[in-house]
C-alpha cells in the first residue's frame, strides 16, 4: 500500500540537483496512478487527468501525447525534487502565489505575484473621482488590482487573476483539451497546415460552442465513442452562485433584452396598479426595508414615489405575486427600467436613504428580478452600496453617540445596515469575491441586539451576518484549514444556541449546514483515502438536510423567502447530483441512492409548485431537473413542468451594469459548466 505524501510543502533550496536512484516496487497496476509530472521521465502510461470535465459526455481513454521524455513516475513515500507534491490548475489560481507546473519550461515552481491595475480599478477610479475627486484612491490599493502570476523559474506569464472573480489564462497547459470539445475524440490535432484542416477545426469548435449557447448545430455531430472507459477529472471548486448561473446559462435561461433603456416609470404603472403592488410588497418584504406595517399604504406610495429607482424595485418584486399576464407583460419593462436608474444612481453622491432600500432589494432577489442568476451583480451593487453608505448622512445617524440611549431613527438604519451587509456577505461567499467590509464594521452589526429591535427577526440577521462572516474568513485562507473551519462553525453554533431555538430558525440552520457544504467542496483536494470516504458522506448529509429543511418547514411565506435560500436549495441538488454520478458505487455501500434520487425529483416537483410559473422556485427547479436528467437519465422521470423559462429570457446574460465601469464577467472563461470531481489517490 501506499504510504501518506504530506501536503505540507517543502521549502526549495537554490542548490546543484543531484543524481536520483530509485529501486523500490512500482505501485501495482490496481492503485489508481499518481498524476503526471511533467519535467521528468514517465515509466508508468497512466492516463493523463484533464483539468476540465463538462456535464453531459464523460471522457473516454485519453490517449498519451508523443513528447513524455521529461515525465517520471513517482512511487510511494517518495517527495517530488520541486517541493511541491501538489500542483494548482492555472484556471484555479487566486490572489495569492500558489506551486503549478509551467507549461514554457516544464519546472514546477511558487509562482510570482504582481499587481496591475485592472477593470476593477479603473471602475472605483472613476466613481471616487466624480464623487471625491479622489480618483488616484483606488490605484494606491492593492486589494483593488487584479494579479499577474509568473513563473518562479522562467518568468512567463501564465495567468491573471482578475478582480472580479475571473482568471485568464496566458499560457494553456501541456496536453490539455480544447474546453469548448466535449469528448477526446472531438479534438483536431494541428498536424497539418492545409486550409481544410483547419476549417474543419474551426467548424468543430464553433459547432460545440453553437450547442452551449443553446443554439442550433445539428449539423455538426459531437459524439463520443462508445465503449471507452471514463477519465475523472482532478477536484475543482467553484463559487454556489457562479455553478448556479453556469447551470443556467447552459440551458439556455437568459436575462430580459435591456437594449432599450427605460429610465422613467410613467406609462408603466397606473396609480391605482401601483398602489396594489405596494400593498403585496408592504405585506410580505415590507420588513426588509424598514417599511412599517402600520402605515397607510396611500401615504407609504407618495413617500416611495419620490424615489422612482425604490417605487420599480418594490413593484419589480410585488408583480411576480399578482397574475401571470401581468408579470410577463410588465416584469420585463421594470427590469430594464431598474437596471437604468441603478446606473444612474451610482454615479450621484450622497445618496438618501430610499437608495440604499432600492439597493438591498435588488441585490435580495437578483435571480427573481431577472429570472437567471446574477441578473443583477449583487456582489457589486451592495458594495456600492456599503461605500456610498460612508458618505451619506445616513451613516451618522445609524451610529449611537456615546452613551445615549438611541433614538427609534438610528436603530433603524442600524437594523438596515445589517441587512445590507448581510446580503452582501451572502455574495462574497457565493461568488468567491473580496468582501468590501472589515472587521470592525462587522461588529458594529451587533449593536442591535441589546436594543428594544432585538427582535426574533433581527437576531436571526446578526446571527447570520457572524455566520457568513466567519465562513467567508476561513474560505480565504489557503490551504484551507477543516479542522479550524468546522471547530469556528461550532464555536458560531454555541454562541447563538438562543436563537437557533427560536421559531423561524430552520433559515440558520440551511445556512449552517450550507457552510460546512462550502468546507468540504473546497478542501478536497487535501484530504487522505480513509478521509474521503467522511467527506463523501459529510456532503451527502449536509446536502440532503438544506433540502428536507426547506420542504418540511413549508408555510404561507416560503414564496416569499429571499433568493439566497433557493440558492442554498439548488447548490445542495447539485452536489448530490455530481456524488450520485461520480461515486456511485461508493456511495451505494452506505446510502439509499433510490432514496437520494427520489429526493431530488420531489425537490423539483416542490419548487415548481410555489407561486407562478415566474417564480424563482420554477426557475432553479427547471434547472435541477435538467441537471439530474444528464447526470442521472436512468433514474430521471420527466415531469408535467411548464416550460416558461423562453417566456422571460432571450437577452444577452452577459450585461452587468454599470456599463461606464466595464466590468467583466466573472466566468472562468473555460465553459466548465458541470465539472465531476475525482480525489487523488494517496
Amino acid at each position: 500500500m501506499a504510504e501518506k505524501i504530506s501536503d505540507t510543502p517543502v521549502p526549495v533550496y537554490d542548490q546543484q540537483p543531484q543524481p536520483i536512484h530509485y529501486q523500490p516496487t512500482p505501485i501495482q497496476p490496481q492503485q489508481a496512478p499518481m498524476s503526471p509530472q511533467p519535467t521528468y521521465p514517465q515509466q508508468h502510461q497512466g492516463p493523463i487527468q484533464p483539468d476540465i470535465a463538462y456535464l453531459h459526455d464523460p471522457i473516454h481513454g485519453q490517449q498519451q501525447t508523443k513528447d513524455q521524455s521529461h515525465q517520471m513516475t513517482f512511487y510511494g513515500g517518495m517527495q517530488h525534487p520541486s517541493g511541491y507534491n501538489t500542483a494548482s490548475p492555472l484556471h484555479a489560481l487566486q490572489r495569492g502565489p500558489a506551486p503549478v507546473d509551467c507549461p514554457v519550461c516544464g519546472y514546477r515552481e511558487m509562482t510570482r505575484v504582481e499587481a496591475e491595475a485592472g477593470s476593477t480599478t479603473h471602475g472605483w477610479a472613476a466613481v471616487l473621482c466624480c464623487c471625491f475627486c479622489l480618483g488616484c484612491i483606488p490605484y494606491l490599493m492593492t486589494s483593488l488590482k487584479d494579479m499577474h502570476h509568473h513563473c518562479g523559474k522562467c518568468g512567463a506569464l501564465l495567468a491573471t487573476w482578475h478582480n472580479s472573480g475571473r482568471v485568464e489564462v496566458h499560457q494553456n497547459r501541456l496536453r490539455q483539451r480544447c474546453s469548448f470539445v466535449s469528448s477526446a475524440g472531438e479534438e483536431v490535432v494541428a498536424t497539418s497546415i492545409s486550409t481544410e484542416a483547419r476549417l474543419a477545426q474551426l467548424e468543430s469548435t464553433v459547432g460545440a460552442l453553437l450547442e452551449r449557447l443553446g443554439e442550433d448545430s445539428t449539423s455538426i455531430t459531437t459524439g463520443q465513442s462508445a465503449g471507452g472507459v471514463s477519465a475523472k477529472p482532478e477536484v475543482q471548486s467553484a463559487p454556489p452562485v457562479m455553478v448556479i448561473r453556469d447551470l443556467a446559462s447552459d440551458i439556455g435561461m437568459k436575462s430580459p433584452e435591456t437594449s432599450s433603456h427605460v429610465s422613467v416609470l410613467e406609462g408603466l404603472i397606473t396609480p391605482e396598479l401601483a398602489l396594489s403592488l405596494l400593498k403585496i410588497f408592504l405585506e410580505h418584504y415590507g420588513r426588509w426595508v424598514l417599511f412599517d406595517e402600520e402605515d397607510d399604504p396611500k401615504d407609504l406610495l407618495q413617500k416611495v414615489s419620490r424615489s422612482p429607482l425604490l417605487l420599480c424595485a418594490c413593484c419589480l418584486i410585488a408583480v411576480r405575486h399578482t397574475t401571470e399576464d401581468l408579470a410577463v407583460n410588465l416584469a420585463p419593462r421594470l427590469y430594464q427600467c431598474a437596471r437604468s436608474l441603478v446606473s444612474n444612481a451610482l454615479l450621484d453622491a450622497p445618496q438618501p436613504i430610499e437608495f440604499f432600500q432600492a439597493s438591498l432589494i435588488l441585490s435580495m432577489w437578483s435571480t427573481t428580478v431577472g429570472q437567471v442568476p446574477l441578473s443583477i451583480d449583487s456582489w457589486l451593487l451592495s458594495g456600492f452600496a456599503l461605500q456610498h453608505w460612508q458618505s451619506s448622512a445616513v451613516f451618522d445617524q445609524a451610529r449611537p453617540h456615546g452613551g445615549t440611549q438611541p433614538t427609534k431613527t438610528t436603530l433603524d438604519y442600524c437594523c438596515l445596515w445589517n441587512h445590507l451587509c448581510l446580503v452582501h456577505l451572502h455574495y462574497c461567499v457565493g461568488t468567491s469575491r473580496v468582501s468590501m467590509l472589515q472587521k470592525a464594521q462587522i461588529s458594529r452589526c451587533r449593536s442591535i441586539v441589546e436594543s428594544d429591535r432585538a427582535t426574533n427577526y433581527e437576531l436571526r440577521m446578526v446571527a447570520e451576518v457572524f455566520l457568513y462572516w466567519t465562513v467567508y474568513i476561513n474560505t480565504t485562507e489557503r490551504p484551507i484549514d477543516l479542522l479550524k473551519s468546522v471547530a469556528d462553525l461550532q464555536s458560531w453554533r454555541k454562541e447563538w444556541q438562543f436563537v437557533l431555538e427560536q421559531p423561524r430558525a430552520q433559515f440558520l440552520l440551511m445556512g449552517f449546514h450550507f457552510a460546512h457544504l462550502i468546507l468540504y467542496d473546497q478542501s478536497l483536494k487535501s484530504k487522505t483515502a480513509r478521509a474521503r470516504e467522511s467527506v463523501l458522506s459529510e456532503m451527502i448529509r449536509h446536502s440532503t438536510s438544506i433540502i428536507r429543511l426547506a420542504i418540511d418547514t413549508t408555510d404561507e411565506r416560503t414564496r416569499h423567502l429571499s433568493d439566497h435560500i433557493y440558492h442554498m436549495i439548488t447548490f445542495a441538488a447539485v452536489i448530490i447530483c455530481r456524488l450520485l454520478n461520480g461515486y456511485e458505487e461508493q456511495l451505494a455501500q452506505t446510502h439509499n441512492m433510490e432514496e437520494l434520487d427520489s429526493l431530488i425529483l420531489g425537490l423539483v416537483a416542490w419548487l415548481q409548485s410555489i407561486g407562478l410559473p415566474c417564480h424563482v422556485g420554477h426557475v432553479l427547479g427547471t434547472v435541477i431537473s435538467k441537471v439530474h436528467q444528464k447526470l442521472r437519465p436512468r433514474k430521471h422521470r420527466p415531469m408535467a413542468v411548464q416550460e416558461t423559462a423562453e417566456n422571460w429570457l432571450g437577452g444577452d446574460l452577459a450585461g452587468y451594469f454599470p456599463e461606464f465601469l466595464g466590468v467583466e464577467t466573472t466566468g472562468d472563461g473555460n465553459w466548465d459548466l458541470l465539472p465531476s470531481w475525482e480525489f487523488p489517490t494517496t
